[in-house]
C-alpha cells in the first residue's frame, strides 16, 4: 500500500514539474509535410539553428558523444566538435533531415550560435 502511494506521489510530482516548464524554454519546431514518390507523406522536423545550438548546449546529444554546457563550448573552441557534428547528431536522432548536412547557410548559422553561447 505504501509503495503504491509513493509511486503515485512520485508520478504526480513528475507530471507537475514537466508542466511548469515555461513556453519560452521549449524549442520551436517546424514540421514540413511532403509527399514522396510512393504517394505517402513524410513529416520532416526542422529545428532552427539557434534551437539546435541550445539543444546541444543542454546536453541533448550526449548519446551522440557531444557533451553539453561548458564542455561543448570548450570542444567547439578547440575544434573537437563542429557545427556539422552537431547537425549530424540531430540527423541521427531525427531532429533534422539529412539534407541539412549540405546546407552551408544552416551550418554557418549553427556555428555562429555556438560562438554566441561562448560569449554568454
Amino acid at each position: 500500500m505504501m509503495k503504491r502511494f509513493l509511486w503515485t506521489a512520485f508520478s504526480l510530482m513528475l507530471v507537475s514539474t514537466a508542466s511548469t516548464v515555461p513556453a519560452s524554454a521549449q524549442p520551436r519546431i517546424n514540421q514540413e509535410i511532403a509527399s514522396n514518390n510512393l504517394g505517402t507523406t513524410q513529416t520532416t522536423v526542422r529545428l532552427s539553428p539557434a534551437d539546435l545550438a541550445h539543444f546541444a548546449y543542454r546536453g541533448y546529444f550526449k548519446s551522440q558523444s557531444i557533451n553539453g554546457y561548458g564542455s561543448l563550448i570548450q570542444d567547439h573552441n578547440t575544434g573537437k566538435v563542429s557545427a556539422k557534428d552537431i547537425v549530424q547528431a540531430a540527423v541521427n536522432t531525427h531532429h533534422l533531415p539529412a539534407s541539412t548536412l549540405d546546407d552551408r547557410g544552416y551550418l554557418n548559422a549553427v556555428d555562429n550560435q555556438l560562438r554566441d553561447l561562448n560569449l554568454h
